[in-house]
């Protein structure tokens, strides 16, 4: 059996306030995941604007200067962790004065951390990068606080790694919903499909008011499978994955404030006051990834003076993604290549979300 173990790539370093940040991955060595960390200090009158995650374009990992390998943003690097890990990542979300936000990134190669064939081989090329670019907004972090790690989980012993190939992941062309329309995204063929996924976003909208129907529309029309209404798919997502999930945070608010979450759909928020204060907390409406905080003094009085308050909600789609074809429902992984066209479709029932598909492919150990 292998084992593995995570090995610095990149010892801590500052990070200019603008930088695009190039890291060659070792020569010759078998990568399961990175795991990149990245954090920020907030300023001093604490940052209810921005998360860590925003700092980040998208994680790029580019073999001989031109063939990507992986690109993803932080949010669906998150997803897909969910997804193959069953938990969200240790993020540290602190909006209070001075606490450093910290984000945990983990680019997997794999069906999960360690997978012993599905694995990057960067003997295959003659250079292999990853590539972002960090962009710190000074209105909400201090100026030459961003700092970068990065580890390649790896076998310290190969016995058992038998390297097929690895899970290529890219999100294609954000659009924008057109209320009472329908949509195809044309998906690539030629590798087969280990999972598509949708992020469907609106701020305090729910998923099931976005779309109403969606479906796999193969060979222009000809054949369709999993036509399914919305609240459909949102149920098949909960049987497949570790549903619900919880979340930990610091806010720093007043009385009536709107919190926005990670996860589209909330079943429980328990906030509690994390001073000596004697305040008593309430959640009065939630919509979607977003809750009404009310915050009283003993006297019943609102508090119009930002606290820090702890934060755990528990819930549902993480970024507001939901996958469409998943290996585990599917059966095995999808033949994209016996179709001549693959869509995901769907009926949009508002205008102005936006709906991004990511892309899952089981790719040859070169490309």
């Amino acid at each position: 059996m292998p084992v593995w173990a995570w090995r610095y790539i990149q010892p801590e370093k500052t990070l200019d306030d603008t930088e695009t940040v190039v890291i060659d991955l070792p020569k010759g060595e078998l990568i399961s995941a990175l795991k990149v960390k990245v954090s920020a200090d907030n300023v001093s009158g604490g940052n209810t604007g921005k998360l860590i995650h925003d700092l980040v374009d998208q994680f790029q990992v580019v073999a001989e200067g031109r063939t990507p390998l992986h690109v993803l943003p932080p949010w669906a690097e998150d997803y897909i962790y969910f997804v193959e890990q069953g938990e969200f990542p240790p993020h540290v979300f602190d909006e209070t004065g001075d606490a450093t936000q910290r984000g945990e990134f983990y680019i997997l190669f794999g069906r999960g951390l360690g997978d012993p064939e599905m694995i990057l081989d960067t003997g295959q090329y003659k250079g292999v990068q990853l590539r972002f670019k960090f962009e710190l907004d000074t209105s909400y972090f201090k100026s030459g606080s961003g700092k970068l790690e990065v580890l390649a989980l790896v076998p310290f012993v190969t016995e058992g790694v038998s390297p097929k190939g690895f899970v290529r992941r890219t999100t294609l062309l954000t659009r924008d919903t057109v209320a009472n329309k329908e949509y195809y995204h044309e998906l690539p063929i030629g590798l087969p499909y280990r999972r598509v996924s949708l992020r469907v976003y609106k701020s305090a909208t729910p998923i099931s008011s976005i779309l109403s129907k969606i479906w796999l529309r193969l060979n222009e029309g000809k054949i369709k499978y999993f036509e399914y209404n919305i609240a459909e798919w949102l149920q098949l997502n909960k049987y497949l994955y570790r549903y619900p999930i919880d979340i930990h945070a610091v806010r720093y608010r007043s009385n009536s404030a709107n919190i926005a979450t990670p996860l589209a759909e909330l079943e429980e928020v328990d906030p509690v006051v994390g001073s000596a204060n004697p305040y008593t907390l309430a959640v009065s409406a939630i919509s979607g990834n977003q809750y009404t905080l009310n915050v009283y003094d003993a006297g019943g009085s609102a508090v119009t003076t930002a606290s820090k308050i702890l934060e755990a909600i528990e819930g549902y789609f993480p970024w507001h993604c939901i996958s469409i074809i998943d290996e585990g429902h599917w059966g095995a992984p999808f033949p994209s290549t016996q179709y001549t066209k693959v869509e995901i479709a769907e009926t949009e029932s508002v205008s102005d979300a936006e709906i991004t598909p990511i892309l899952e492919e089981y790719a040859p150990l070169k490309i």
